[in-house]
């Protein structure tokens, strides 16, 4: 229960927290290509109803790294809203069946 906790605290004071500078991450996102679809609405919705999610360039270095080593098999412990989990689904290897329930 604290590691979910701890984590909570992670995402929604991250902007009250930077590890880096302002201009940087303006920056970064400048570069990152706006998501489209499904992914681009839980953006929306969680913006607009305060859900906690991933924050842009933490989401396009996950995609990098995903992309990078195509894992067959991805757990995530705890979601709010499934943003993350639609996520790793972009990268998954194919012939996998991309949604699973925990047992």
């Amino acid at each position: 229960m604290a590691a979910a906790i701890f984590i909570f605290d992670v995402v929604t004071d991250w902007s009250n927290e930077m590890i880096n500078y302002e201009y940087i991450t303006q920056y970064i996102r400048e570069t990152i290509k706006p998501n489209t679809g499904l992914l681009a609405e839980l953006e929306e919705y969680a913006s607009k109803h305060h859900v906690p999610i991933i924050q842009p360039e933490v989401a396009a270095l996950l995609k990098v790294i995903g992309n990078m080593k195509r894992p067959t098999r991805i757990l995530e412990v705890g979601t709010a809203i499934g943003y993350s989990s639609i996520l790793f689904s972009g990268f998954c290897s194919k012939g996998y069946n991309r949604y699973h329930r925990a047992k």
